[in-house]
């Protein structure tokens, strides 16, 4: 018994800004070194799943480049290993951008045609942790349900944010009852952490399915019908799990690793490691005025300033007098002399001149998009 993974680069309705202005979301930055993209890919080789397809939709240059051929998750390989699916024109898709998952499994249905595995594990980029992969198959399988899907009742995300998530709501033996959308959790119900088990086959047939009647939506035509007819089966995370879907939540999920225990949740599971792209850097250099407190920060920065309470990327410069408090600067940032931060989230190479204050709050963050000059 085999099984294949489908990884979701995008979610559609997010609300995270200029992090997307140049990259999909599987390609943000995330913990200093890694990427989104990392979580859920590690999850599917621990799980001994060795043919992985990431559907993109736009702005997966710096995803390419990221995940290359394979090699830091042992998916360089002659027969399966990762491979990327870029959005493209079919005669069932006229389109070249996808908008929503089942246009994306449309326009991929080669790649479910030619994969020989049994079950397909489909998950998404904005929901990740250190998750048994393993463990829910068996859990399908015993189940007998049609899919079956994970679940969290206390994910890391913004509580303020409005933003409307994905809800579950199931009976004592796991069959799931019903399916919302709301920007506060309703009673009873879980958060869905958007990420299915289904066998290949009926993944083909709800494929063929859509392309044959016009059907356009995964949870509306297919997901909710599966639940009145009690095909869906719940399944817990046992580990924690980071629904990032707007600027806040990754701003939340981010200071949430200053936690030790949540640290080692997502990096020391007995589930496996979390796997990147090796990338060389000498050791930080702290200058003899840095004061660093309860922070965490990548080889190769520069620190002259004051850090609190922040993620600081490879390459960055917190420069002298500067006072970094609860931010996260990605890599080659530059904070100059005298610069006071507060809640912000820096993209890549941002400049920030001397003297400049900027305050956000953790359900505001201020953010500044990659290359900007302030």
């Amino acid at each position: 018994m085999t099984v294949a993974g489908i990884i979701f680069s995008d979610a559609h309705n997010t609300r995270l800004g200029s992090l997307l202005n140049e990259r999909t979301l599987a390609a943000i930055p995330f913990a200093a070194r890694y990427r989104l993209i990392d979580f859920p890919l590690s999850s599917m080789v621990n799980a001994d799943i060795r043919n992985v397809g990431i559907i993109v939709k736009q702005n997966y240059h710096s995803l390419m480049n990221h995940i290359g051929s394979g090699a830091p998750w042992d998916l360089d390989r002659k027969n399966g290993g990762v491979q990327i699916l870029p959005p493209f024109a079919t005669k069932d898709n006229t389109d070249t951008v996808y908008k929503n998952r089942l246009e994306g499994l449309i326009a991929n249905r080669t790649f479910l045609n030619d994969i020989k595995d049994d079950y397909i594990i489909m998950t998404s980029a904005a929901k990740i942790g250190s998750f048994d992969f393993k463990g829910l198959l068996d859990e399908h399988i015993k189940s007998g349900a049609k899919i079956s899907v994970l679940y969290s009742d206390d994910p890391i995300l913004s509580e303020s944010s409005g933003f409307e998530r994905e809800f579950i709501s199931c009976d004592e033996e796991g069959h799931v009852t019903d399916g919302t959308q709301a920007a506060e959790k309703p009673e009873g119900m879980h958060y869905s952490l958007e990420t299915y088990v289904v066998s290949r086959k009926d993944l083909l047939a709800i494929v063929n399915e859509a392309v044959r009647e016009n059907k356009l939506s995964l949870r509306r035509d297919f997901f909710d019908p599966m639940m009145a007819r009690g095909e869906m089966h719940a399944v817990k995370a046992k580990t924690t799990a980071v629904i990032i879907n707007t600027v806040d939540d990754y701003l939340t999920a981010s200071l949430a690793l200053l936690d030790a225990k949540v640290r080692a949740s997502l990096f020391k599971s007995e589930n496996g490691p979390v796997m990147t792209k090796i990338k060389d850097s000498p050791p930080t250099v702290y200058g003899k005025d840095a004061c660093v407190e309860n922070s965490l920060i990548s080889s190769g920065a520069n620190i002259e300033g004051t850090v609190k309470n922040s993620i600081i990327f490879r390459g960055a410069h917190i420069g002298k007098d500067a006072v970094v408090d609860h931010c996260v600067v990605m890599q080659n940032a530059v904070i100059s002399e005298g610069v006071e931060l507060n809640y912000a989230v820096l993209d890549k190479n941002v400049y920030v001149s001397l003297g400049c204050r900027l305050s956000g709050y953790i359900t505001h963050p201020f953010t500044a998009e990659r290359d900007e000059r302030i």
